[in-house]
C-alpha cells in the first residue's frame, strides 16, 4: 500500500507507532448539524444554564455490568446537568430523572448544538 488514510486523529487516538505512509485524516467525515428530533430537542434545551452532557461508551457497552450501569446511573443523577446516555443494555432502577437512556442518538448533531459541556465517548 502506497498511501494508508485513516479516519483518526493523533491528538485524542491512542499513541501508536506507524509507518510513514500513514495520514491522519480524523474528523474529515465530519458534517453540520442537522435538526433533532422533537423529543431530543425539548431534552437538550431544559437543561437551561447547566448544560448537557453526553455519554456514549460505543457499540460494546451494552454487555457492561448492572452493578457498572446501576453506578453510573447513580452518580449521574446527582449532576445539575441533563445526561444523555447512549447505552443499548437495560435501563436500571435508580435512573435519575435528568438523564435520558437510550439505544441510538445522533451524535454528529448533538455535538453541533451549544450548550454542551462535556461528552465522553469511545473513540
Amino acid at each position: 500500500v502506497d498511501l494508508l488514510l485513516v479516519s483518526s486523529d493523533f491528538a485524542v487516538d491512542f499513541p501508536r507507532p506507524t509507518n510513514p505512509n500513514v495520514i491522519n485524516i480524523g474528523g474529515v467525515l465530519a458534517k453540520p448539524a442537522s435538526a433533532l428530533p422533537e423529543d431530543l430537542e425539548s431534552f437538550m434545551v431544559s437543561s437551561g444554564d447547566h448544560g448537557v452532557i453526553l455519554f456514549s461508551l460505543g457499540t460494546f457497552a451494552g454487555d457492561m455490568p448492572s452493578s457498572l450501569v446501576n453506578l453510573f446511573a447513580s452518580v449521574f443523577s446527582q449532576l445539575p446537568q441533563k445526561v444523555l446516555w447512549k447505552h443499548s443494555g437495560e435501563k436500571p432502577p435508580n435512573l435519575g430523572t435528568n438523564t435520558r437512556m437510550v439505544k441510538w442518538l445522533p451524535q454528529n448533531d448533538i455535538l453541533g448544538k451549544s450548550g454542551e459541556h462535556v461528552t465522553e465517548t469511545e473513540t
